[in-house]
This record gives structure tokens, sequence and C-alpha cells, in this order.
């Protein structure tokens, strides 16, 4: 079943109470609506009343994702009426280099299906709309750019959500920036950045080989662990798709071994996993709670300190991983935070 954007946590906040959007999602799902009105009773991320607060921190992340809402006009546009002509292959060469030059650290190739959009839209304008097979383009390419360890290892500290932010800017970048290349080279082609999405992008970068989806829900690149965002250009040109993964199965061993981010996290799934996922909504509400997006699960996992993906290909190789992995500390590790985030 495809997922509706809709029932996401971040889509949810959106809708004002009396709105349209309020009536219409909440007529249907009236058992979300107590638990999402006491959310938005809580003070919102980087808001005074949070044990977090820093308010040198909560301008840069209400800044920059305002300034990341500004550009939603970009995503899309006409392509040129005259067709750059080339193979698919040197097509594929020319976006992934393209990609690597503006600022991508990954990125992959996957052909589409209507599987991998929302059934429905669930922001802004463009609330309820249905995402049907016509609006739907046969490749994509998903891409990841590394956020900085430093920041993200304050977590759950509010200079934690400079690194984030800062990220998901990067991440939009570089997919405008190809998005804008492929319209002029004349074929069709729209960019999926923080809060504009057609499409969830954990999936899509999972088909496109960037990496494999971890206990904790989000994507391990082998370069930067979790510690990185990802956004997207979906487009009809041709291009040349790439293959998950091919030792996806050594990093889901690893991680169930693992466990570290289950430790530190109420919502990432203690047991049964894989089968169980990251429960969004006590996600948010930690974050809520704390009044940052939090960050300790990327700051614990190994990954994010890099690991060889080549021990983890037996088990043996897992287990003396582990064991070294077992060895460290398993708490934030004591990072000073940036000078210029810091009141004297």
């Amino acid at each position: 079943m495809r997922p509706d954007e809709r029932d996401v946590i971040f889509a949810r906040m959106s809708y004002a109470p009396g709105s349209p959007e309020y009536r219409e999602y909440y007529g249907r799902r009236p058992e979300r609506e107590a638990f999402d009105a006491a959310l938005r009773g809580m003070p919102p991320l980087g808001g005074p009343e949070t044990p977090t607060f820093n308010p040198l921190v909560t301008p840069v992340a209400d800044g920059v994702f305002s300034l990341l809402a500004g550009l939603h006009p970009l995503t899309d546009g006409p392509a040129a009426e005259n067709k750059v002509e080339a193979s698919a292959g040197d097509f594929t060469r020319w976006l992934k280099g393209l990609a690597a030059e503006a600022g991508a650290s990954a990125s992959g190739v996957v052909a589409l299906t209507a599987d991998h959009y929302y059934s429905h839209r669930g922001r802004g304008a463009h609330y309820g709309r249905p995402i049907a097979e016509a609006d739907t383009l046969p490749h994509a390419l998903v891409l990841a750019v590394p956020m900085n360890p430093d920041l993200v290892r304050q977590g759950p500290r509010a200079p934690e959500m400079v690194g984030t932010v800062l990220g998901y800017l990067e991440a939009a970048k570089v997919a405008l920036a190809l998005a804008w290349s492929v319209r002029r080279a004349g074929y069709r082609a729209r960019a999926h950045l923080d809060g504009h999405y057609l499409l969830p992008l954990q999936r899509l970068a999972r088909d496109g080989g960037l990496g494999v989806i971890g206990r904790h829900g989000l994507v391990i690149t082998e370069k930067h662990g979790p510690c990185a965002r990802l956004a997207a250009i979906d487009t009809d040109l041709p291009l040349c798709p790439d293959a998950p993964e091919p030792r996806e199965r050594d990093v889901v061993e690893f991680c169930t071994l693992c466990g570290r981010c289950a430790r530190r996290c109420p919502a990432v799934p203690k047991t049964d996993w894989p089968g169980q996922t990251v429960d969004a909504d006590l996600c948010f509400k930690h974050w809520r709670r704390r009044g940052t997006d939090c960050g300790v699960c990327i700051a614990a996992c190994p990954f994010t300190g890099g690991l060889d993906w080549g021990r983890l290909a037996t088990p043996a190789g897992r287990e003396e991983t582990l064991a070294e992995v077992e060895r460290g500390s398993d708490s934030r590790p004591d990072v000073a935070p940036p000078v210029w985030l810091t009141r004297r």
C-alpha cells in the first residue's frame, strides 16, 4: 500500500484547528485528534519555554527552515524546447558528476513505479491531492549530503538543530541545481526537498543503493552512516538505474546485534527488528518535550563514527566489530558547542 503524506506527523502538525484540512483529516482519522492536539499544545521546537532553549540557535533554525519553504516554488518548471541528445549512460555520469560537484556525498538512480510515490499530498495548497500515474516520472536520482557530526552530537541540546537545518539546506541546493540543469537540457525534472515531497526518500535511497535503512529508520550510508540528509529529483531524463546495496544483509544483521540507538531512544524498536519500525509519533513527542529534533539516534549509531563494512560480511566479523563498539562509551560524547552558538 502506498503511504499517504497526510498521515505523516509533520503534515499533521500543519493542520490548524478549524481549517478545512483539519476537518477533513480528523473526520477520517478521529483516533489521532486528541494525541495531535496535545502535541500542538506543547512548546514549539526551539521555543523559549523548552529545556534546551538557546537564543542563538532558534533564529538559525527558524530562518533556514523559512528559507527552505520559500524555495518550494522553484522545485518545478517547464523544460527547454530543445533537448540535449545523449545516451542513458552519458546522462547518468553527467547527473551524478554534477551532484558530487555540487556537494552530494552519494547519489543513485531509481527506476520509479507508482508505488514509490505518496498516494496523496499532505501539505499546504496541495493538501489531499491524489498523486496519479500521470503525475509520475520514470526515473529519480536520490542524493545524500553529510551533516556535521560534531553538531549532531550536541543532541538533544539546541546546537544539534543547526546541523540538521544546514544539512537540509545543502541537500536542497544540490537537488535544485540538478533539477534546473535537467530542465535546461530539455527534460522534465522536479526537486524534492524539506517540506515538499511527492515520494518518501528513505525507500528511494535504499532502492538507489545509497545505503541501508537501519533500526532507527534512517538511511545508513557507507561514508557518513545516518549523519546525512536526503533529497531527490524525479525526471524523464534517460538514466541507468542502480541496484540496492549488495551488503544490505550484513548491515541489517549488525543493527540487529547492536541496538545502541534503541537504548538511547524510546521510539526505536527494542525487539522484533527487522519487523517493527520506529514509532514516528513517539519520536516527535520526544522532540517537543526536549525542544529540539534530538539527533541522539544518529549520535549513538556506530556507523556515524565510521565502520568498515567489509568487516560485517561474516558473523565473526560482526561480533568483533560489536565488541569494539561496546568497549567504547554508550553515552553522548562530551563535545563542546561551537563558540559562535554560545553566549559569554
